[in-house]
This record gives structure tokens, C-alpha cells and sequence, in this order.
């Protein structure tokens, strides 16, 4: 059993809740009375959760006694929430489902939150279905759609690598060998070194694989060197002329000095001339010699050598053009270069050629007549020729010669790599679709399959326990106080009319009294081996007539009193007829001291006041014993003498202390029980305007001045009526909303001139019964706010 709530967190307005010290322990049974707004719905939905989910009950601590001892679930997941049922409007409102068909079809209502939330749940899967379907269907296309992609990818680098390499054979032979699911092998592990290449590269390792092995290129020297200082020395020759003494006759005819030069060796011991028979005299000798001195022999001689070394040259060009290779003989990638590099060595060999040859005939002329001035033409210079390009290109081929194979299987290799690199990106992504495409089709097929396989649970499952037809129809007739409705069992569910016709629709009412119903027989089916159960049930009557909330009282009395299935029983209220009578009830069972201690019961009122929370001024919940006194107790016995104590304690707490606090909690509900209070007392004074308050106030002018009021009755009637329509019934779900404070303590003041003005005998009776003098309530406050001790207000609880 529950002794206390000792604290309760983060459920509505029961935010940080502790139990006072002055509170008394819950009995077996107990009654709360609370007004709209005071925190019932928080308190039973923070049990209602707790039940359902272990992982909240650590927003409760109860203190609870077993066996004669008393523990504490100290915020722990605890057996005891097993053992609670609570029944509220969101039970009404998951504990039934009722199919609306027009007046030809069934009205068929499901009964039980299992049976409810399965029924539902499956609406929703079986609508899903289709869709789920649709989503496999459509994930498999798309899969398929991806796959057929990158197999074009696989199939794309395939082909280009065949038809670049299929002449090596091996593997590149065919695609048969090289398949699309080798190309896919190899992307699965690409190499960081891969790399595409230029076109000309590709070109380059593409002509490379195609070429036949070659013969190796001789190797030589391609080089014709040209000394340096060749042209100058020749230049200085030509323009030598060596200083001797020139016979006349030579001087006359300079070309016969070469014929007479090469016969001074024949006559060199021979006194007559060897051509004319004339005697060569000593002196005409020694002039010759003179003639030809040892310098103009010294400069044939240099002519001489420097002609052989052209000669020789020109020779060096010639065999230089002949010793060429043949251009068929490199391979066919190098022949371009080589037709490049041969012309321009050509093209040199041939300049130089005509150089030395135009040379050589120059000095001729000088060596003919070395006394002769020489040509002044400029002699031009002349590099050596070199042959390092073509002896390079050489040097390459007979290396691809040696190294032909690896040089083959290397360019192959890149080509490979070229056309897998090309690629790879493209077929990484669409190796990612496919795989989301998989993905994607892995989820739609386990939605799809737990969606059918919670169907077929759901179809299956067992709801809670169902009142019998007969049942149903007794308690719902003895409950709505008519028997219209009638039940019928349908496929565990119920077919219901109305007068013999289909019930197209059932009020608010009759759905609250049929799952109460459904409720009790819930709780009656507990298994009380673990304890029996605790029942919680919040405003059971908000919804129904008011003539008819004695019946389901009184059911709920005997299902958690009368019997003897329940541990203990809380009952929320905001009516208070529904309280009174529970309260009148308890003392009438309490008469005997056996049923009291057999039956021990506690009354409550949950309240809510405005205090600082927080950093911020919002309402907080109390819940504090009742009646504050015995007395009390039997002075209260209906709602319009509670709304009267309850404006007067609010007036008396304002007197004593008014401060923002007290006028925050006293507007909290003031504007729906002035109202109240308003329409009882004029419902008596004007029965024929009953139901139409405006009307009602608008007609206490008149009888505001036949009383004789000496106040401005206007003034006082539109206070009061713009008062209790402005405030009362908000809807607003702002907690910290507040009515101007400053209205309350005159509104109240208001209330009490009015009652009095117009029936001093009837205000004078209300205050008979909570034992104040009128004048009391009558006087206003000096203007300190306050009052003499001598007339210190009544200490009383506020509902």
C-alpha cells in the first residue's frame, strides 16, 4: 500500500514535488478534491506512464508498507507499478475504438487498450503495406540500374585495354581473359601509383608494344671536329708575303714563279739550262736563290699542311654521311627523331664539306704565287660538327634492343594502369550507388517483413479482458440510467445499436461508462499473487450528466470498496458534490469501529499557489489533509457553501497579509467561483433566468435600487459581470498567466455588498453557517491594508 508520494519530478505541474511533513499517509481509501487546473491530470498520468515505462519510475519515490514495515522504491524501477491501474481521460481515449459506419452498416466497437492499440496499429501497418511493396520494388529497379552501370564501366576498360594490348597475347588476348570481373578484381585494390597518361605518352607506349624486335644500331662516333683557329690560320696564310728579292723576270710574269721554283732542284749542280741549253752563269743562280728565299719556303709549307688538314676534313664529312644508319633500322617510334636529327647533321656535314673545299682553293691560289697578295676576302669560322644527338638516339634504340621484353611489358603495364585509372573514379562511385541501392533494398525488405510479421501478431494478439455482453449491457443501463444501447459480441469486439438501429456515434458520456466499465474488469482480473491492485481514478464523472454521477459512484464503490480484488483506491475529483458524497459515505461506513479500521480512508485537496521557481513566479502543487477540522467537515456539505468559505478564507488571508503571493493564489480561482457562486445565488432570486447569467446581472440593476443601494448599481453589476466572464473558464494553457491582483480583493468585496444589498437574510445565513458575523465581511480594509487583532480571519484550507 502507498503511505506518500515523496517526491515526484517532471510531470506537468508536479515538477520537484515533496511530501509535507503535515500531510497525513494515504489510507485504503482516499478521496482528492482539486479544481480544474490543480494538478490531478499531472499526478495520475505520472502513474499511468510509470506503469508502461520502468525507465520513468525514477521520476517517483513512494514510501510504501508491506508486511508490517515500511520501504521506499527511492526513484527505482519497483514491482509495485505492476500493481497500479489508473483510469483517466487518456485511458477513455486509448481503451476504445469505435467505428463510425453510416445507419446501413455496423457500428463496431473495440474494447481494451491492447485490443485498441492493436487494431490501430494495424490500420496503419496493412495502409503501409503497399507502399513498403513499392519501396522494394522501386530499390531492387534502382540496383539493378546501378549494377548494369558499372558493369558498362568494367566493360569500358576491358575493351580498351584488349584492343591497345591484345597483340602481346597472355592475358590481353581476348576479353574473354581480360573480363569485366578482372577489371573489377584489379579496382578493387587500386595502386596509389597508378596514373593516366599524356596522349602522347599513350601514343608513344602504344607504338612501343606494336613494334617488332629490332637489330641493334652500330655504335660510333658521329662527331667531326674542326680545330680551333683553323679559319684564322688560313686567313693569315693567304695574306702572308714573305720579304726577298723578286727577278725582274718573275716580277714580269709572277705566274712562272712556281715553274721556276720546282726547277731549281734540277739545276741544282748543272751550269746550262736543262730547257733552253743557256748557261746558267753562278750569279744568275745565287739571284734565284735569292728569289726564293727560306720564308716563301716556310709559307708553302704551312699552305701545304693546312690544305691536307681540309682535305682531310672534307674526307671526314663524306664517310661521316656514309656511315649513317639506315632510317628502317630504328624502331618506329624513333624514326621520326632520327629523320629530324639526320637532316640537320646533313645539313651540317654538307656545309662544312663546302667550307673546307672553298678553302682549300683559296690557299691553292696563294700557294701557286706565295709572293702574290693574297684575297682579302674575309675566311669564315667554323664550329666542329657533333654528333651527340644522333649517337643518343643510337644509344636508345640498341638499349630498347637489349631490354626490348621489359620495356614492352612495362609500357603495357602503364597502359593497363592508364585505362583502370580512367575509370576507377567513376567506378567508385558507382560501386557506392550500388551498394545504397543494396542497402536501401535490405531496409525496404525488413520493414516490409517485420511489417508482416507484426501484422500477423497483431491479428493474433489477445486483448485485455472483456466485460461480457451481458455484463456490458447490465452496467451500462444501470450507469447512463436508460437502455437504449445495446451490445452484441462480434469477432472479440462489440456490435452496437441503439433502439435496434446501428449506433452511428456514442457521446462522450457513454464512452467514459463503457471503458469504465471495461476498467473494473481489467482491475477484477489482476493476479494478486504479487499483491492485489492499486486503482487511480481521475475525474470519472467529468463527462457525464450530472444527473448520473451518483450511478458511477456508487459503481465505483462497490467494484473498489464492496469487493474485495482492490489494495487501495485514490479518487480525483474537481466536482465536489462527487467529494461531499464520498465524504458523507466514509463517515457513514466509519460509524462501526470494526469497518473503520477494516476500511480506513483519508480526504485530500490538491491545490496549486504561485511561488518563485525557478527564477520565475509559476504555480506549484500542495496536497494537504481534509477537512482542516472536524467542525468544518460538517458545515461544508455542498458546493455553493464551499465556493462562499472558500471566497471568504481568500478575503481573510488578503486582510491579514495583502501581498502579491495571497492575491496570486487567491485568483487562481476566484474568477470561476465568484461566478458560481453568482449564479446559485441569482438562480434563487431569479429562477426564471437560470442558464443565461448575462441576462441575470443585467436585471440586478433594477433590484439593486429597490433595495435601496446607495452605490451606483450600474457600476457594481458591470463590475461583477465583466469580472466573472473575463476570467473564468480560460482555456489559456500558460501557467504563469495571472489576473491583475489589484482586481481581486474589490471583486471579493464586490460579491459580498451584492449578496447582502439584495438578501441580507440569505448573506446572513451563509455566514451563520461558517460562523462569521456579517459585518465582518462587510467591512473594508483602513488603509494600511490591514485589520485589528480582535478580528484576526479564520484559519482555513482553500480547495
Amino acid at each position: 500500500m502507498i503511505r506518500k508520494f515523496e517526491y515526484i519530478k517532471s510531470s506537468g505541474i508536479f515538477d520537484d514535488f515533496r511530501w509535507s511533513s503535515s500531510t497525513r499517509d494515504f489510507a485504503k481509501i482516499n478521496v482528492l478534491f482539486g479544481s480544474n487546473g490543480s494538478g490531478k491530470t499531472s499526478l495520475s498520468s505520472a502513474f499511468e506512464i510509470a506503469r508502461h515505462d520502468s525507465s520513468r519510475q525514477q521520476l517517483l519515490s513512494l514510501s510504501l508498507s508491506e508486511n508490517d514495515s515500511v520501504r521506499s522504491t527511492e526513484g527505482k524501477p519497483d514491482p509495485i507499478f505492476e500493481r497500479i491501474y489508473v483510469f483517466n481521460e487518456e485511458y477513455v481515449k486509448k481503451a476504445h475504438r469505435f467505428s463510425d459506419g453510416n445507419p446501413t452498416m455496423a457500428a463496431v466497437l473495440t474494447v481494451g487498450e491492447r485490443s485498441v492499440e492493436a487494431e490501430a496499429e494495424l490500420e496503419v501497418l496493412r495502409a503501409e503495406l503497399p507502399d513498403l511493396i513499392l519501396k522494394q520494388s522501386a530499390s531492387e529497379k534502382a540496383l539493378t540500374a546501378a549494377d548494369a552501370a558499372l558493369q558498362k564501366i568494367y566493360g569500358r576498360a576491358s575493351k580498351a585495354v584488349v584492343d591497345d594490348l591484345t597483340t602481346l597475347g597472355g592475358k590481353y588476348q581476348s576479353r574473354s581473359k581480360y573480363s569485366k570481373a578482372v577489371v573489377e578484381r584489379c579496382l578493387s585494390a587500386p595502386s596509389a601509383n597508378w596514373a593516366t597518361l599524356s596522349d602522347a605518352k599513350l601514343q608513344s607506349d602504344k607504338q612501343l608494344v606494336l613494334a617488332d624486335h629490332a637489330d641493334a644500331i652500330p655504335s660510333r662516333l658521329f662527331s667531326v671536329d674542326i680545330r680551333e683557329g683553323l679559319a684564322s690560320e688560313a686567313a693569315s696564310l693567304i695574306a702572308l708575303t714573305p720579304a726577298t728579292v723578286v727577278l725582274d723576270s718573275l716580277a714580269a710574269h709572277p705566274t712562272a714563279s712556281r715553274w721556276v721554283q720546282e726547277g731549281r732542284d734540277h739545276h741544282q749542280d748543272l751550269d746550262q739550262c736543262l730547257f733552253c741549253g743557256s748557261t746558267l752563269s753562278d750569279d744568275r743562280k745565287a739571284a734565284i736563290d735569292a728569289h726564293f728565299s727560306g720564308a716563301v719556303a716556310e709559307a708553302e709549307t704551312k699552305l701545304r699542311d693546312l690544305i691536307r688538314e681540309l682535305r682531310t676534313l672534307e674526307n671526314a664529312t663524306i664517310q661521316a654521311r656514309t656511315q649513317m644508319p639506315s632510317k628502317s633500322a630504328f624502331y618506329k617510334d624513333l624514326r621520326d627523331s632520327f629523320a629530324a636529327i639526320a637532316l640537320r647533321y646533313e645539313q651540317e656535314l654538307a656545309s662544312a664539306s663546302k667550307w673546307a673545299q672553298g678553302l682549300i682553293e683559296r690557299l691553292n691560289q696563294k700557294l701557286n704565287n706565295v709572293l702574290a697578295v693574297g684575297d682579302d676576302s674575309e675566311v669564315e669560322t667554323r664550329a666542329s660538327i657533333t654528333g651527340s644527338p644522333l649517337e643518343e638516339l643510337i644509344k636508345q634504340h640498341n638499349e630498347r634492343v637489349e631490354k626490348h621484353d621489359e620495356l614492352v611489358t612495362q609500357a603495357a603495364a602503364r597502359i593497363e594502369q592508364h585505362h583502370l585509372k580512367t575509370v576507377s573514379q567513376e567506378a567508385d562511385n558507382s560501386k557506392a550507388t550500388v551498394t545504397e541501392a543494396s542497402k536501401a533494398i535490405q531496409v525496404a525488405k525488413t520493414a516490409l517483413r517485420e511489417a508482416r510479421d507484426r501484422v500477423a501478431a497483431l491479428e493474433n494478439v489477445e486483448g485485455d479482458p472483456m466485460p461480457s455482453v451481458d455484463v456490458l449491457n447490465s452496467e451500462v443501463t444501470r450507469l447512463l440510467g436508460r437502455a437504449d444501447l445495446k451490445f452484441e459480441e462480434h469477432e472479440g469486439r462489440y456490435q452496437v445499436s441503439r433502439h435496434g438501429m446501428p449506433a452511428v456515434g456514442l457521446s462522450e458520456g457513454e464512452r467514459t461508462a463503457i471503458t469504465l466499465i471495461h476498467f473494473m474488469e481489467v482491475v477484477a482480473r489482476h493476479d494478486p499473487a504479487d499483491g492485489k491492485p492499486i486503482v487511480i481514478i481521475d475525474d470519472p464523472v467529468s463527462s457525464l450528466d450530472s444527473n448520473i454521477f451518483m450511478g458511477v459512484s456508487t459503481y465505483i464503490w462497490t467494484e473498489c470498496i464492496s469487493k474485495v480484488h482492490v489494495d487501495q483506491l485514490f479518487l480525483l475529483t474537481h466536482n465536489f458534490e462527487l467529494f461531499r458524497q464520498w465524504d458523507v459515505q466514509i463517515e457513514a461506513l466509519h460509524k462501526g469501529g470494526a469497518m473503520k479500521r477494516a476500511y480506513p480512508a483519508e480526504l485530500y485537496e490538491i491545490s496549486s499557489k504561485h511561488v518563485e521557481f525557478r527564477g520565475r513566479t509559476s504555480r506549484r502543487p500542495q496536497i494537504t489533509s481534509w477537512p482542516p477540522s472536524e467542525i468544518m467537515r460538517k458545515k461544508v456539505r455542498s458546493t455553493y457553501h464551499h465556493a462562499f468559505l472558500s471566497v471568504v478564507a481568500a478575503k481573510d488571508q488578503i486582510e491579514a497579509d495583502d501581498n502579491l503571493e495571497h492575491r496570486l493564489d487567491a485568483q487562481l480561482l476566484f474568477p470561476n467561483v465568484i461566478r458560481r457562486i453568482l449564479e446559485t445565488f441569482m438562480g434563487f432570486k431569479r429562477p426564471d433566468g437560470v442558464g443565461d447569467f448575462t441576462k441575470l446581472m443585467r436585471d440586478t440593476t433594477e433590484l439593486l435600487d429597490a433595495s435601496g443601494y446607495a452605490g451606483d448599481a450600474d457600476a457594481l453589476r458591470q463590475q461583477l459581470t465583466r469580472y466573472a466572464h473575463a476570467y473564468s473558464h480560460s482555456e489559456s494553457p500558460d501557467t504563469t498567466a495571472t489576473i491583475n491582483p489589484d482586481e481581486i480583493a474589490p471583486a471579493i468585496s464586490a460579491v459580498f455588498t451584492f449578496m447582502h444589498q439584495l438578501d441580507p437574510g440569505h448573506f446572513n445565513g451563509l455566514c451563520s453557517v461558517i460562523d462569521r458575523a456579517p459585518e465582518d465581511l462587510l467591512n473594508t480594509q483602513d488603509s494600511a491594508g490591514t485589520r485589528p487583532k480582535s478580528e484576526a480571519p479564520m484559519q482555513t484550507q482553500l480547495p
